[in-house]
């Protein structure tokens, strides 16, 4: 079994595990698994009113989980177009779905620009939460070794391979009807 065939089977079973992405490592778990999701949240000692990420497949239809705000269609599409996969994420306000147990107003969606983070998405098919792997406070780990050091007794597999730039995405918010900014990464969106 390759390292991808057990990290998909791993996040079926509920486990929690961690990838390289484009930015930083990733621990993930699936979006419909309120034990894998509880789990995040206790091993990072994460605060719960802190939503998580979601990171979707490249073919998978976002509407499904969100509302896109029709004064912004145009943009969105252009961003989506030019940036995913990539370090961008957007967020929306979320419809109830089938996908997602959390009960947030709110969603973050991105797709990363990663080989070994992608294969595991569009393997498993649907979306997963992610979240920087790290201890709440403390910096994003950017190797395996790392992710190791810092969570790795309490997570099922730590994949292998190297982080993109380091850096977190940029984050924008298309909430009640406004364009905000919450996060400047490598890719600039103009205000």
């Amino acid at each position: 079994m390759s390292q991808i065939e057990i990290a998909v089977s791993l996040l079926i079973q509920e486990e929690i595990i961690a990838f390289p992405t484009d930015t930083v490592y990733g621990v993930a778990a699936l979006a419909s698994s309120i034990n894998a999701i509880e789990k995040i949240y206790e091993i990072k000692g994460r605060d719960k009113d802190k939503p998580l990420i979601a990171m979707v497949p490249e073919e998978f239809d976002i509407e499904q989980l969100i509302e896109v705000p029709k004064e912004f269609v145009n943009e969105i599409r252009h961003l989506i177009k030019n940036h995913w996969p990539g370090e961008l994420t957007l967020i929306f306000k979320m419809k109830k779905n089938p996908y997602i147990v959390l009960n947030y107003d709110t969603l973050g969606i991105r797709i990363p620009n990663h080989k070994v983070a992608l294969e595991v998405i569009n393997k498993i098919g649907v979306p997963i939460f992610v979240t920087s792997a790290n201890r709440s406070g403390e910096p994003s780990s950017v190797t395996q070794e790392e992710v190791e050091k810092s969570l790795g007794r309490e997570l099922s597999l730590v994949c292998s391979g190297d982080c993109g730039s380091g850096i977190a995405s940029t984050i924008v918010s298309y909430i009640e009807g406004k364009r905000t900014i919450i996060r400047q990464g490598n890719i600039i969106v103009n205000t």
